[in-house]
């Protein structure tokens, strides 16, 4: 059986710690899934699947040149200042004697590390170092790889989200993403959710007839739970008076905050 690029990233990943949903967090923001090519190029070097979409090419050169990389992040986001590198493995001849800190499944480079070689490889991929932190085996403080650091790689933001907001045939509000479905001559609202370049917030805007009648920028990280229910009751609001369809806020207000978490939200009761 041939397997497509999605199941054999799937396979390969199965046990990795960042796997969420049978993908790993990379591929949930929208990046592609590796090539074949580089899929048979990791597994070679013996490199899991899941290498950062930004990093895959300078990985799978360093490793064709014998030096064995052993983990790396892009960084993905601003918030991640100091966290974008590529780790590598050390040769054989750079351990002390006697001292063998790998693990079985991981491999010596088959060379010395030059650093200078390295530097000139990143650069190829459009990566400059910023810092470089060489192995160090003094007792307390050991450190077993040659760690280099660049500026953080920004995830290429997925494409925008779509809903469309109707009247149904029975007057009330009906929304779908796909806008085939709305019947002729029915008038619709459209509703955009970006995630912006800086991967930090959310863009959501509301176009009547290619007019924003309403927009709102959110951040991408854990909305508070009132701030959400309120943003969702405020939609309604706007979608409702715009479509002409009969609103009742208490109605609304309660549907929307049943639960615990939104028990002492406060909600401006206003009429749309």
């Amino acid at each position: 059986m041939i397997l497509t690029r999605q199941q054999r990233f799937i396979r390969n990943t199965k046990d990795s710690p960042y796997r969420r949903n049978g993908t790993t967090e990379d591929i949930q923001k929208g990046s592609e899934y590796p090539t074949h090519y580089q899929m048979n190029q990791f597994e070679k070097y013996g490199v899991s699947y899941d290498v950062d979409p930004a990093l895959r090419g300078v990985v799978i050169e360093l490793n064709m040149k014998g030096y064995r990389t052993s983990g790396s992040c892009q960084g993905h986001n601003m918030r991640n200042k100091n966290k974008a590198f590529v780790a590598i493995r050390p040769s054989k001849k750079e351990t002390p004697l006697g001292w063998d800190g790998l693990s079985k499944k991981e491999i010596y480079s088959t060379k010395n590390i030059n650093v200078n070689e390295i530097k000139h490889i990143f650069k190829k991929h459009g990566i400059t170092i910023t810092k470089y932190t060489p192995p160090s085996y003094v007792k307390g403080k050991i450190r077993t790889f040659h760690t280099f650091h660049f500026p953080v790689i920004l995830d290429k933001p997925p494409a925008p989200d779509f809903v469309y907001w109707y009247k149904s045939s029975s007057g009330t509000l009906a929304y779908t993403d796909n806008k085939s479905i709305i019947p002729k001559q029915t008038k619709y609202l459209q509703m955009v959710f970006i995630l912006e370049p800086d991967i930090e917030h959310y863009y959501y805007k509301i176009i009547d007839n290619g007019k924003i009648i309403w927009d709102k920028r959110v951040t991408a990280f854990d909305l508070p739970p009132c701030d959400k229910v309120n943003t969702s009751i405020e939609i309604q609001r706007v979608v409702h008076k715009a479509l002409g369809i009969p609103y009742n806020d208490k109605k609304i207000i309660k549907q929307f905050t049943e639960g615990e978490e939104f028990k002492k939200c406060k909600i401006k009761k206003v009429k749309p």
